[in-house]
């Protein structure tokens, strides 16, 4: 959009309508993720360390707003403040474990980065929502208009992701991490990673994974092996160790973990998620 062509008036609209998409965006994605965690009750729950997910003051805040209001909010995230939903977005938990799956692709930085662009567009909200939208510059518009079209294309690309899991309502890994410090946070059905560094003979490695917590753990069931060998380990459940041995040594040792829900048919017809990992082991010295 060439602005400069544009009247004050038109930059302001324009800017207007895309940052509220933006916020309309925004708050949807914070409430699908949240409110499949804990309900209705999400502005009062607590994070994976145990703090609050939305501070004192937040929360004290969307109270009284949804105590004032004529009409009660449908829903809870509609009490807050878009400060509110960059300071939620910007917590490494929670980020993490919400929101990471649907934003990291376009923002690999992180809640940080998220919660800086908020954090610029907000001032320009605030001109535009008191009728000081024409004093916006070329540059404020431009900011808005490309960060806002930012969120919403990463947020409509990840929903956009799940139409497979929309035709195939089985579970999926939502995190993957090993002892070694790799946490991998899958966007499909069948993630494939390497470790980052090299794993040594006589070492002990273990795996966790997480699955999708729409699904209860009795729905479904973990299996892992070690796939490259013959006679390779093999257990069950969501934790799986291996202690490496000289027949692990090589270019690809490779652990694969395999969900498989109760149901009786399967997104891959044999399971309905298959996460592979693939390491690098060294052989003894000497």
């Amino acid at each position: 959009m060439a602005l400069y062509l544009l009247s004050a008036d038109q930059v302001a609209s324009s800017c207007r309508q895309r940052i509220e998409s933006c916020e309309l965006w925004l708050r949807y994605l914070i409430h699908d993720q949240l409110s499949r965690a804990f309900g209705a009750s999400y502005l009062t729950a607590l994070s994976p360390s145990n703090t609050p997910i939305f501070s004192a003051n937040a929360q004290r805040n969307a109270a009284s707003r949804s105590a004032s209001a004529r009409t009660a909010p449908p829903r809870p995230v509609d009490t807050l403040l878009l400060d509110d939903l960059a300071s939620v977005l910007a917590k490494v938990d929670v980020y993490d474990k919400w929101f990471k799956s649907a934003l990291h692709a376009d923002f690999p930085l992180g809640g940080t980065q998220i919660k800086n662009v908020l954090t610029l567009l907000v001032p320009i909200r605030n001109k535009l929502a008191h009728a000081n939208g024409v004093t916006l510059t070329l540059h404020e518009a431009e900011r808005a208009l490309c960060y806002c079209n930012d969120l919403i294309s990463a947020i409509q690309n990840h929903y956009t992701g799940m139409t497979m899991a929309d035709k195939f309502p089985a579970p999926i890994f939502t995190r993957i991490s090993d002892s070694q410090g790799n946490v991998h946070y899958p966007s499909d059905h069948r993630p494939d990673f390497y470790g980052k560094e090299p794993l040594k003979c006589g070492e002990m490695i273990r795996f966790e994974v997480e699955v999708d917590s729409t699904f209860a753990p009795n729905e479904y069931d973990i299996s892992w092996s070690v796939n490259n060998i013959s006679n390779g380990q093999t257990g069950t459940g969501s934790i799986f160790s291996v202690v490496l041995e000289e027949k692990h040594v090589g270019l690809q040792f490779t652990v694969s973990a395999k969900l498989l829900s109760h149901k009786p048919w399967h997104r891959d017809q044999n399971f309905d998620a298959l996460a592979v990992l693939r390491y690098e082991v060294l052989p003894p010295p000497g």
